[in-house]
């Protein structure tokens, strides 16, 4: 669920980010990850890295949306 918050938090920051990755180019994520989860994981818990990188707690709806889009969609 986490994963899924972050990937759709970045997707909102970096547009570009899945045309990227479908380019094989995983940097516009990785520069985003870097910035907003890589560098704050030794000095924040996950409860606190997840909300300041996404701009809220743990939200199961990300996970639903992430289902729908990748199998019912």
């Amino acid at each position: 669920m986490s994963a899924a918050q972050l990937f759709q938090a970045a997707r909102r920051a970096v547009p570009e980010i899945l045309a990227a990755l479908a380019r094989g180019d995983f940097r516009p994520l990785l520069g985003w990850l870097r910035t907003h989860v890589h560098g704050k994981g030794s000095f924040l818990s996950t409860r606190d890295l997840l909300a300041e990188a996404t701009g809220r707690p743990l939200d199961p709806r990300a996970f639903e949306a992430h289902l729908e889009e990748r199998y019912l969609a």
